[in-house]
């Protein structure tokens, strides 16, 4: 079930002057210096480079109709010439002879569009070493008219050398009085529960948001895969183990939707900490995770932010998934 066209307008407000900061940044420099956008996939983040992709490669971009610019459009599909993105979803190694493929190769050949070429590297903490050292080279020796756009929602696994070489930009987040503000006042949005249950999931994430609103069926499945992951954590040893290949088998094909869970439960432990210290009365949401975790004390709930934290280091490192999974279940 959708909500009457919603479609994308919380992103489109609320990410406006993001936008027209990056493109005025390319556009006010001669050989701009690579982008790097501080944000995941849950912030829109590919949809970001496309616009920003549709700003610089179409002449018309004050005047143009999105909707009927062939430039736009086929940025928007993927299938521009001039456009080139690599899109890795955290489960694999993006290699140097992915680099020197989609990047470093097709820099050097002459564009279609006048203006020049852009690249992207979605989650590009993933690159290996050797793929950082070959980009690096590109950058020393950028082409002129070449755009380079990096993304990676941990930029503490960016190398320096390649941070130092780019302009950053951190995707905002909306707070919860701008989102209330933003979808009651713009959008007309009313239903107070369904915007808590959005606020709970996505904490600000403008795009995770919006598709939310669109989907209200997605937003129950998402409750239900939190609920169905905080209950795993604060279960007896018996039922962790029961379950623990469901989420073996989530870390090895659904990696990003693993990590999403963790971060979101990380997010509920700290308010139910806060809330049992405080005298306020918490939303109905916070309260029903407050009842399952009512056996866990405040050391093993943070216990649980710990390894749920240190998860992600050691995935990073290649370490044996069911090994890293098996520390995690007998740890809390």
């Amino acid at each position: 079930m959708k909500l009457n066209k919603v479609d994308y307008r919380l992103f489109n407000i609320s990410i406006q002057n993001f936008v027209e900061s990056i493109s005025e940044n390319i556009d006010h420099s001669s050989i701009p210096k690579p982008i790097l956008i501080n944000g995941s996939k849950e912030d829109g983040v590919i949809d970001l480079v496309k616009e920003i992709a549709s700003n610089y490669l179409c002449g018309n971009s004050d005047d143009c109709s999105a909707t009927n610019c062939k430039i736009c459009i086929q940025v928007k599909k993927e299938n521009y010439p001039d456009f080139h993105l690599i899109d890795n979803d955290l489960e694999d190694n993006i290699k140097s002879t992915d680099i020197e493929e989609y990047i470093v190769n097709k820099s050097h050949i002459s564009s279609v569009n006048p203006k020049g070429k852009v690249f992207s590297i979605i989650n590009s903490n993933k690159m290996t070493a050797q793929a950082m050292n070959a980009l690096l080279k590109l950058f020393e020796e950028p082409m002129p008219g070449n755009i380079y756009i990096l993304s990676s929602n941990n930029l503490n696994k960016i190398p320096k050398t390649v941070v130092s070489r780019c302009d950053v930009f951190t995707i905002p987040n909306l707070s919860y009085n701008q989102f209330q503000k933003t979808c009651v006042s713009e959008l007309g949005i009313n239903d107070a529960k369904l915007l808590n249950k959005v606020w709970f999931i996505a904490r600000g994430k403008i795009f995770l948001s919006d598709i939310l609103l669109n989907e209200i069926s997605l937003a129950d499945e998402y409750m239900t895969d939190i609920n169905n992951f905080i209950n795993f954590i604060s279960s007896p040893m018996y039922k962790k183990i029961e379950f623990s290949n469901y989420y073996l088998d989530m870390v090895k094909n659904n990696y990003s939707k693993f990590l999403f869970l963790s971060e979101v439960t990380i997010h509920v432990i700290k308010d139910i900490i806060i809330d049992r210290h405080n005298k306020f009365e918490c939303d109905e949401i916070t309260d029903h995770f407050k009842k399952i975790l009512v056996k866990k004390s405040d050391f093993m709930c943070i216990n649980i932010i710990d390894k749920l934290d240190s998860f992600d280091d050691y995935y990073e490192k290649n370490v044996n998934t069911s090994l890293i999974l098996d520390n995690l279940i007998y740890s809390i």
